[in-house]
């Protein structure tokens, strides 16, 4: 213990003695690779420090100890078509802050002081960097219409504000640098198996960094960690894949729910992940954001653009190839901020989400009382004038209500998601007017509530917690059910009169008093606990989608409370069916192990195309409904 304390010190001392301005960057190394110019270099007052592996949080403080007296020191990095001898008449492309070898940002808020860091590996296949080298990532556009082009860089130290104008081959290069415009690929960090993660024994987990730049983050050299965590179970072609975004104080090795999987068995999915940075609600953030202090003139005049999800659908966008990815079974999940997100993400980017889990999630930002505030520091404050990046007023563009109502005829996979009545920071009323609107829109969903607060969880068809047994892909249609018979009184998200909150506190307290398992105050009206669409199943195997005629199969799960039910129906994200606004259409609905049993008729498509067949008599012997256009 006293040898490694005096080895600390010893480091401590090496790098952290008095700098001056004399002192220079050295051993510049430029290197591009797909739209990325990676630029390495020697810091100032570094020694050679005997540290080869990882270290804690603790440890890392104690050799790298913030100052606010010390001379703050940054690197700047110069780009030109010609060696750079001096910074005359130009701009830095960029600086960067000393120790960015050291991969600080991993844990982000579950960070302890036992936590370990590494240092940054640029290159698949080779070691980290070395203690005291800095790294920048530059994506470089071509000043002419040219797919190649060659670059010089330098960088410089500025110590207290005052930057080192001496150039030598240590700190610009001699050779000029080939680059070409691209958005770079994420680098592999290691790759290693846990014995349990998430609950998935023995999984393989590859650790990817990118650099992200526009549009997938509002600047370049933006540093973010990635999971590519493998399927347990041997897939003979294209596997499933699910984006689990995690929540409030959480990183991406967690904090989003199950690793959830497509299949029947649980580690049936890939799984990828990543940090949230920052805290938009994996959702988007102002273009401003990081330029200075929130300004509602300048904030006004600039937009909102959605870099999480962008840079999310890029990653994945990277990931497919790479490890043979089926884009039809690609979905989404989270819980609480990223259960936010989750629903956001497949309401606005369905054409490549065949479907979504969302636990407890805010489902309109302007309606969450507790964290509106949040919201504000990435959109603007809600009383501004601020847009999204296609013109629409921000806070309308990121209500799920909203949106479901500005666009009816987008198709959207399935939607199945929870929310706590009795959760005050997310929000109640929030929750039940995103239901009605999926209701009178006719979309796929599945809602479950109850008096579980921030823990309220989802449940996917079947009854599933973790797994959708079902083979929904996204060129593939899906029934919305609404106005099921078995539905559960949602209410309509008001708060129950003094009245009958005085009867319901009566009710509560008598009960409480008399049993084990106590019970919470419902204040709003509707059932306490309840569930839409929950015991409603289909199969994906006989799925008819043709011009002019449907079929589907349909029925009740066997923990239905009884045995049938009746049920609208409206099959959306067909295919070839494609019907139009005014055609007629006759319909069925059989039971497969009773014929007799048939609801049959008459419907119109309606003015958005959509054909609802009423009060089909659904059971759990399953039946079988056809359309036919007239």
């Amino acid at each position: 213990m006293q040898n490694k304390a005096i080895f600390f010190i010893s480091l401590l001392l090496s790098f952290t003695g008095f700098l001056t301005a004399q002192d220079q960057v050295k051993d510049l190394k430029v290197r591009h690779n797909k739209g990325q110019t990676f630029i390495t270099f020697k810091e100032i007052g570094v020694s050679k420090l005997p540290v080869k592996g990882s270290i804690t949080n603790k440890e890392y403080k104690a050799l790298f100890p913030r100052k606010s007296k010390e001379p703050k020191i940054r690197y700047k990095i110069y780009k030109s078509s010609k060696k750079i001898t001096s910074t005359e008449g130009m701009k830095a492309i960029g600086s960067v802050a000393p120790n960015s070898a050291w991969n600080t940002h991993f844990y982000q808020k579950r960070l302890k002081d036992t936590s370990r860091f590494s240092r940054i590996v640029v290159e698949d296949g080779k070691q980290m960097l070395e203690v005291g080298v800095g790294i920048y990532v530059h994506n470089p556009k071509p000043e002419k219409e040219e797919k190649n082009w060659k670059s010089f860089y330098a960088v410089t130290c500025s110590v207290g504000g005052k930057e080192v104008l001496t150039f030598s081959a240590a700190n610009s290069i001699e050779t000029p640098v080939e680059e070409a415009e691209g958005q770079g690929e994420p680098v592999l960090q290691k790759s290693s198996v846990h014995k349990n993660f998430s609950y998935v024994k023995n999984a393989t987990i590859d650790y990817f960094i990118r650099w992200e730049a526009p549009p997938n983050a509002s600047r370049e050299n933006f540093r973010f960690d990635y999971i590519v965590a493998h399927p347990t179970i041997k897939q003979t072609g294209k596997a499933s894949v699910g984006l689990h975004l995690h929540c409030w104080g959480a990183n991406l090795m967690g904090g989003w729910g199950w690793w959830f999987s497509q299949g029947k068995k649980r580690g049936n999915s890939f799984l990828i992940s990543s940090n949230q940075v920052p805290y938009d609600w994996w959702t988007g953030y102002h273009e401003l954001r990081y330029k200075g202090k929130k300004n509602q003139a300048a904030w006004e005049k600039g937009v909102v653009r959605p870099y999480s999800t962008q840079r999310t659908i890029s990653f994945l966008d990277w990931a497919t190839p790479k490890y043979n990815l089926d884009s039809e079974r690609v979905f989404v999940a989270g819980m609480s901020m990223g259960g936010s997100g989750s629903a956001m993400f497949a309401l606005r980017y369905s054409e490549i989400l065949s479907w979504c889990v969302s636990w407890v999630g805010v489902h309109d930002p302007a309606g969450t009382a507790h964290f509106k505030g949040s919201y504000e520091g990435v959109y603007g404050k809600h009383g501004w004038n601020v847009k999204f990046e296609d013109g629409t007023p921000v806070w309308d563009y990121y209500s799920n209500e909203w949106y479901l109502r500005k666009y009816p005829k987008k198709e959207i996979g399935l939607i199945a998601f929870a929310n706590g009545k009795d959760d005050g920071a997310i929000g109640w009323p929030q929750a039940v007017r995103f239901n009605v609107a999926l209701q009178e829109t006719k979309r796929p969903h599945i809602f479950v509530w109850g008096m579980n607060g921030h823990s309220q969880r989802a449940l996917l068809p079947n009854g599933q917690s973790n797994i959708m047994k079902i083979d929904i892909k996204l060129h593939q249609s899906v029934p919305a059910f609404t106005n099921c018979s078995l539905d559960s009184d949602i209410g309509t998200g008001k708060l129950k009169s003094a009245e009958e909150l005085a009867k319901a506190k009566a009710s509560i307290t008598k009960w409480n008093k008399a049993n084990k398992r106590k019970r919470k105050l419902d204040k709003y009206d509707g059932s306490s606990s309840g569930q839409v669409n929950m015991y409603l199943i289909w199969k994906t195997a006989n799925i008819v989608d043709e011009e002019g005629k449907w079929e589907m199969t349909v029925g009740l799960i066997s923990k239905a409370p009884k045995g049938e039910c009746t049920v609208d129906v409206t099959p959306r994200r067909f295919q070839k069916f494609k019907p139009k606004a005014g055609d007629k259409f006759d319909f069925t609905c059989t039971d497969l192990k009773d014929p007799t049993k048939v609801t049959k008729g008459e419907v119109v498509a309606d003015k958005n195309g959509l054909v609802t067949m009423p009060k089909l008599v659904v059971t759990k012997n399953n039946c079988r409904i056809v359309l036919v256009r007239k």
